[in-house]
């Protein structure tokens, strides 16, 4: 009889959760995919075999996947977590009660056992909770201390400094903003500041509103702490502010002066450069119609406005004549309808220029029609070359995309089955080659897989369509991590692989992602055409000039400048050729021609993957190389990115 394990703080075994009642699996989190579960699982997921569970389809952008994969990071404080996750189950997809344990996987990736458990086997949940979990936008509990001892489902996704039990001033950006806030709220019974919070896409722009009241559970008082992310709406509203200088100052450059007015046909704007032409101060005409505006200067205005005005037409060029104190002089207006927008009546806007002589007019216009005609042509005919080129450019993405995407499933289905099959999970194979030859798959299917990857991220790139995402990262976290990565490899090989970095480095803005895998293709670069005895350093200082530098230097064969100019370009391998031309013999007797047979393989993609990445995260790359001496690589970040405490 199935057993209905009492889940508690301790991880429970495969073998406990096996004959469980509550629907159990292991969930891959580097693979985004479940690698064992148990019968109750299968009924849930409405499956009908152990391999049908594992060959499931889990979509990257799922919110669940997301999820899961920031509950594998929060182990390290938290050894249970208490959560709801939403999944299609076979009856639709759900929102059920999990409780997730850490599960490390055989070969060391990380992996997150979830138990879906009935709701009511979770805490009770008050009032309070269940209306602030339906909030629309993360929500805190605080206590007048500064401590966080509540917050919603959307303040655990986007803020990951927002814990239980907590300081709330772990949140801020300048942490001395928050106590003056929780003082006015406490003494003023509310509070509304806009400050800087942590966030799991960096420092971002928040509008906070701090709300005095009794806790339900402590029976004392607290703060409700609304945050809404306004940093979207504040880059909105400079863009509109920039679009509005850009404007005026190119009115400005085609006009001598602006005008603007109202629904009534009133002047409710004259730029400052009307003062300096007739005199006359802008504020004192302000209010009055273009009739008594010329009453006032005792000018004239040209008889077809008045008609252009009530029909609402635009109009362009009308001559009028405009008093100045050199006298009258002739000036030409302009002039569109503006709709109405909002709570904001429709008017007009319009600029003024002085009226060119007729002769200069005329000399103007043939000018303008001899030089500027033939280059109408020919901008015609570049302008369809280009789009050819494009449309071409286009269907050669949108292939290879394709391509790439389809060889993406049966990919992962020969990953799945090859490794249950070398861990032998269902029974003996019978003969040990069996389990080498699945292993072999294994890793030939995982060298695809990786081959894939490297095609889309080529091709998103040579499309346009890779957008960086930017955020505060610590560098040398970073690049530790390459190098644990690599030093197993390193080893095997008999090279010495070595990380040199100052005692303090300043923080950085750039992808992550994309740092990560700049540093893992150079080094695996440099493992790669170095031989036995060698010696790889990465290091990392600031510039002199403000920025910061990364270096990857090796002892390795080497490259000439021919050799550079190949390996620089896509699906081109120069590390063969380069090999073969030092004519070496290693000091275990290998011959050049070995080695490079050895080091041929791979797609040709690591360095114009690392290339492009560095131009996309506004950094330099510079390659330098001599044939049985060595490469050495700098990556250069501008001065704008590195962040100075």
């Amino acid at each position: 009889m199935a057993k209905n394990l009492i889940p508690d703080l301790t991880s429970p075994t495969l073998d406990q959760l096996r004959e469980s009642s509550f629907p159990s699996f292991v969930w891959d989190v580097t693979r985004g995919r479940i690698s064992w579960g148990n019968r109750a699982a299968l009924v849930f997921f409405d499956e009908t075999s152990m391999l049908d569970l594992i060959e499931r389809d889990f979509t990257p952008t799922d919110p669940t996947v997301c999820e899961l994969t920031d509950i594998a990071s929060r182990f390290m404080s938290e050894p249970m977590v208490e959560t709801r996750l939403a999944f299609d189950g076979a009856l639709a997809r759900q929102a059920v009660a999990c409780h997730c344990f850490p599960a490390p996987l055989d070969d060391g990736r990380a992996g997150v056992t979830v138990m879906i458990v009935p709701s009511s086997r979770t805490h009770p949940r008050t009032r309070f909770e269940e209306i602030a979990d339906a909030a629309p936008a993360p929500l805190l509990l605080i206590s007048p201390e500064g401590t966080i001892l509540y917050r919603n489902e959307d303040a655990r996704r986007t803020l990951p400094q927002c814990a239980i039990d907590t300081p709330f001033e772990n949140l801020f950006e300048n942490t001395r903003r928050m106590a003056p806030l929780l003082a006015l709220a406490l003494s003023d019974n509310s509070a509304s500041r806009t400050v800087s919070l942590r966030t799991k896409a960096g420092f971002r722009m928040h509008r906070l509103t701090v709300r005095k009241i009794q806790d339900p559970q402590r029976k004392a008082p607290a703060l409700v702490v609304l945050l809404r992310d306004i940093a979207d709406r504040r880059a909105r509203e400079a863009e509109q502010t920039n679009a509005v200088t850009t404007q005026a100052s190119l009115l400005a450059q085609v006009s001598d002066f602006q005008w603007q007015l109202d629904h009534a046909e009133r002047l409710t704007g004259l730029s400052p450069e009307f003062k300096d032409i007739s005199g006359l101060a802008p504020h004192t005409l302000i209010g009055l119609t273009f009739a008594e505006m010329a009453r006032v200067m005792d000018t004239t205005l040209p008889p077809a406005l008045t008609q252009l005005l009530s029909e609402r037409k635009s109009f362009h060029d009308l001559p009028f004549e405009l008093a100045t104190p050199e006298g009258v002089k002739p000036y030409l207006l302009s002039g569109v309808p503006t709709p109405a927008h909002g709570m904001m009546p429709r008017g007009w806007l319009g600029i003024a220029r002085k009226a060119l002589d007729p002769v200069e007019t005329i000399i103007e216009k043939e000018v303008v029609r001899e030089v500027v005609v033939p280059d109408f042509a020919k901008q015609e005919e570049l302008n369809r070359k280009l789009t050819l080129a494009e449309d071409e450019l286009k269907q050669k993405s949108n292939l290879l995309s394709t391509v790439t995407h389809e060889l993406k499933t049966p990919l992962n289905a020969i990953l799945g089955f090859s490794e249950i099959m070398q861990t032998e999970r269902f029974g003996a194979l019978g003969d040990e080659r069996y389990v080498t030859y699945a292993g072999h798959i294994h890793r030939s299917g995982e060298y695809l897989l990786d081959l894939v990857r490297d095609f889309l991220d080529l091709n998103k790139m040579e499309a346009g369509r890779f957008t960086p995402a930017f955020e505060r990262i610590d560098l040398s976290a970073i690049l530790r991590e390459c190098v644990d990565l690599l030093s197993v490899e390193a080893q095997r090989n008999g090279l010495s692989l070595t990380l040199d970095l100052p005692d303090t480095l300043p923080a950085l803005v750039a992808d992550p992602r994309s740092v990560k895998q700049i540093m893992l293709n150079l080094l695996s670069n440099a493992v790669k055409f170095t031989a036995e005895g060698g010696e790889i350093t990465l290091r990392a200082q600031a510039a002199p000039g403000g920025g910061l530098t990364i270096e990857v230097q090796d002892t390795g064969y080497g490259m000439s400048t021919e050799d550079i100019a190949i390996a620089l370009q896509p699906f081109m391998q120069a590390g063969k050729r380069a090999i073969n031309g030092l004519g070496i013999t290693t000091p275990t007797g290998v011959k050049a021609s070995q080695v490079a047979d050895k080091n041929a393989k791979g797609s040709g993609l690591g360095l114009p993957i690392a290339k492009a990445l560095c131009e996309a995260n506004h950094a330099d790359f510079d390659l330098s190389s001599e044939p049985g001496v060595g490469t050495h690589v700098r990556i250069t970040f501008p001065v704008t990115q590195v962040l100075m405490d």
